[in-house]
């Protein structure tokens, strides 16, 4: 969206990558992405593997929010 890409990667890390495939942002996540990101005009969001729900600004791709499953 907006001429993004998106990918998790083994190392748990998440990525925000240019059409073009570089690097443009990227966070350390607390496991391995379980699902594919969805995507909005504001934000960036990813479920890990072990059932935290991440919320990230898509022009910064800081975390807003990080909900842990119980």
């Amino acid at each position: 969206q907006g001429g993004k890409l998106y990918a998790g990667m083994k190392n748990k890390q998440f990525k925000q990558l240019s059409l073009g495939g570089r690097p443009e942002w990227s966070v350390e996540l607390n496991g391995q992405l379980s699902a594919n990101p969805a995507v909005d005009n504001e934000f960036v969001y990813a479920l890990t593997n072990n059932g935290t729900l991440y919320k990230l600004n898509r022009r910064d791709f800081k975390i807003v929010t990080k909900k842990v499953e119980s």
